[in-house]
């Protein structure tokens, strides 16, 4: 799993067209704009095996981090499932993506975080505001076995 997070202190996306596959949404839902102020928007990018209990628990770690580490602690976490991020040969299926993303949610919920999650398989139009800082913005790879950050997180 592959995570690409950013502090934003706006962000405001919208869904915009559909890929194949995505969770079916009311015709109002499209084009409705979304607003967050002060939230961490983390990318997940989702390779097989990744929705096991373990790496989902090392993602949840690691965003619990971060939130913990950046200048200022993030009102909200703001996921979105991001098939680009994840290596092309070991890619989860989306069934698979969804269901780590869903439960990286409820994790992050148990810990106390208000989160939301950006409706899966879906193209968005979207603009943030992100702030500077070595937490602020941040990559980390949790290799297959991890429970913790990696030594080459960024």
């Amino acid at each position: 799993m592959r995570l690409f997070s950013q502090y934003c202190r706006t962000l405001e996306y919208a869904v915009a067209i559909a890929d194949a596959p995505a969770v079916p949404l009311d015709a109002e839902d499209i084009g409705r704009v979304h607003s967050f102020e002060e939230c961490l928007m983390v990318m997940v990018g989702v390779e097989q095996g990744d929705a096991d209990t373990s790496r989902v628990s090392a993602a949840a770690k690691a965003v619990n981090r971060i939130c913990r580490n950046t200048q200022v602690t993030p009102k909200r976490v703001v996921l979105n499932a991001f098939a680009g991020l994840a290596d092309r040969r070991i890619c989860a299926d989306p069934a698979e993506a969804d269901a780590a993303v869903a439960a990286l949610a409820d994790r992050l919920k148990a810990r106390g975080h208000d989160v939301h999650v950006m409706p899966f398989g879906w193209n968005k139009e979207w603009s943030a505001t992100v702030a500077p800082g070595v937490w602020e913005q941040r990559v980390v790879e949790l290799k297959p076995s991890a429970d913790r950050l990696e030594p080459g997180a960024r």
